[in-house]
């Protein structure tokens, strides 16, 4: 039996952990899971549903990997599509993870210096190695990845995600050059040079709408007040212009700023947009970044003190929150005492209870990554890693 039209279109919107369990009791599943075509459409289709997974890793120094990666479904009301445990004991053994989009993760790895960098897909094991984009670049020091897997609608190329990377310049306050992977070639090309400005940047948190890259600053205050660069920005870095507009932060967010934290994320309400998270104190305070025909605001949406979530947790006035993100453009998701709670951040009142996830064993600082169980391949010759013996 094969299948085609209907049932062809609703097993494509499936995870592709769910086909795999049919695979086993349905020889036509196996076909499907090797159809060129069902593949790309399925994990077409996942980019358009949210991401039912996350996972937590230790949030540690660059290229170092020591500790858990776990993985769980973003609702303790869901089962979630975990990738096998092999895979988990592969990321945990060698792999960083630098970022996750549709199914792929873009990785460091830490046992092989000749392929340091790889991309790899936890639910198929598809494996692949990236080159490095320079060869006097000692591996991956100095070196900051952008990877995200959405096609540009008015892309020219046939190129669906992007993998970028950065280098940091010769010289404190020059600008960056950047490489783009072109992955039919498997090879590297010039991106031209980014200005960032004179602030370090956070490179871990990056946000990609359409075209453009979105890339928050640090928050410390080494810089003279009368400095254009004393207050934090954000960087908005159109690649096919090659030009970069910097962003002010809202002026709510900049009391107490050199002791925060900030990160900027995916909105869900407003298209091509960002919103941007501030932790002071544990509290949070989020805005949404408005554009209009010639400028931007921004809007707050939320500001609320961790104890007053309604968290399951003994003495909430001296927890301490241990990582934080936000996921599908509007659940605010974080750790504090080893548990993972998530924050409706669409919720127009504020005044609901923050529902707790799951537990975790990732040690203390953490970070996260969303997950979509997808069949996507990791690109032209990828190889798919054997289970262990």
């Amino acid at each position: 039996m094969s299948f085609n039209g209907e049932l062809f279109d609703i097993f494509s919107w499936l995870p592709a952990k769910n086909l795999y369990r049919s695979s086993s009791v349905c020889k036509s599943f196996n076909e499907l899971l090797s159809d060129d075509f069902f593949i790309r459409k399925q994990f077409k289709n996942m980019q358009l549903v949210p991401d039912r997974d996350f996972f937590i890793y230790p949030d540690i120094v660059q290229w170092y990997r020591i500790g858990n990666v776990e993985s769980h479904a973003l609702s303790s009301k869901n089962s979630g599509s975990h990738p096998p445990p092999e895979s988990l004991d592969f990321l945990a053994n060698r792999g960083n993870v630098i970022a996750s989009s549709n199914g792929l993760l873009c990785c460091r790895n830490i046992g092989d210096h000749e392929n340091p960098l790889f991309l790899f897909n936890p639910t198929t094991r598809s494996y692949l190695p990236v080159p490095l984009p320079d060869e006097k670049i000692t591996p991956l020091r100095g070196l900051n990845i952008v990877f995200v897997c959405e096609k540009d609608e008015d892309s020219g190329d046939g190129d669906d995600f992007l993998l970028l990377a950065l280098f940091n310049p010769d010289e404190w306050g020059d600008e960056f050059y950047s490489k783009i992977y072109c992955p039919e070639e498997r090879t590297w090309r010039d991106g031209g040079r980014v200005d960032l400005g004179q602030r370090e940047m956070n490179f871990e948190h990056v946000v990609k709408q359409n075209s453009v890259v979105y890339m928050v600053s640090d928050s410390s205050d080494y810089f003279a007040k009368e400095s254009s660069f004393f207050w934090p920005y954000i960087v908005a870095y159109d690649i096919k212009n090659s030009s970069s507009e910097f962003l002010k932060i809202p002026k709510g967010a900049r009391k107490g700023v050199h002791d925060s934290t900030l990160r900027i994320f995916k909105w869900a309400d407003h298209p091509n947009t960002i919103c941007l998270v501030k932790l002071l104190n544990n509290v949070f305070t989020v805005w949404v970044l408005i554009h209009t025909s010639s400028s931007y605001y921004w809007k707050r949406i939320f500001r609320m003190r961790v104890k007053d979530m309604a968290l399951a947790l003994p003495d909430t006035d001296h927890l301490r929150v241990e990582g934080f993100a936000v996921l599908n453009g509007s659940f605010l998701i974080f750790a504090a005492g080893q548990k993972v709670h998530s924050y409706n951040l669409k919720d127009g009142n504020n005044m609901g209870a923050a529902e707790e996830v799951c537990g975790h064993q990732c040690g203390g600082y953490v970070r996260f990554a969303s997950f979509s169980s997808t069949l996507r391949p990791s690109g032209p010759g990828a190889v798919t890693l054997p289970l262990p013996a």
